[in-house]
C-alpha cells in the first residue's frame, strides 16, 4: 500500500509537471501578454493555478518575456514576499513583448510590464503592489 501511494504521487507529480512545460512553451510560442479572457490569458491562469511557487519563481527567469512577465504576475497575484527582489533583479530587463488588451497592441519591456503589475490601480488590482520608492528605483527605457 505504502508503495502505490508513492507510484501514485510521483506518477502525478510527473503528469502534473508536464502539464507545466506545456502552457509554459505555449506561452512561449505565442509570444504575448494579454488580459482579455483569450486562449492565452487562460493559459496563463492554468500556469498560476498547477505551477508551485518555486516553479514560478525559476520562470521568472526564463527566456521567453511573455513567460517572464505572466510568472511576475503570477507571483505577484499569490502576494509573494520577496516579490521586491525579483522587481529590482530584472530592473534591466528591457526585452519587448507583445501585448495585447482588446483590440490595442503594442510592444512594451518587460520590465515595465512588470511595473505595471506592482503599481496601484493597474491591472489586476488583487495583485501585491510595491510602494512608489520600490518602483522609482527601476527607470523605465
Amino acid at each position: 500500500m505504502k508503495y502505490s501511494f508513492l507510484l501514485f504521487a510521483l506518477l502525478w507529480s510527473s503528469i502534473l509537471y508536464s502539464q507545466i512545460d506545456e502552457l509554459v512553451n505555449t506561452i512561449a510560442d505565442n509570444g504575448s501578454l494579454g488580459f482579455d479572457r483569450d486562449e492565452q490569458y487562460r493559459h496563463f491562469e492554468k500556469m498560476n493555478e498547477l505551477a508551485s511557487l518555486d516553479q514560478l519563481i525559476k520562470l521568472v527567469d526564463h527566456k521567453s518575456p511573455a513567460v517572464r512577465g505572466y510568472s511576475f504576475w503570477a507571483l505577484a497575484k499569490r502576494h509573494y514576499p520577496d516579490l521586491e527582489s525579483i522587481f529590482i533583479a530584472h530592473m534591466d530587463d528591457n526585452e519587448l513583448v507583445l501585448q495585447r488588451n482588446g483590440c490595442m497592441k503594442g510592444q512594451e519591456s518587460v520590465i515595465s510590464f512588470m511595473r505595471q503589475v506592482v503599481t496601484p490601480h493597474m491591472y489586476d488590482t488583487s495583485c501585491k503592489k510595491l510602494s512608489k520608492a520600490v518602483r522609482d528605483r527601476v527607470t523605465i527605457h
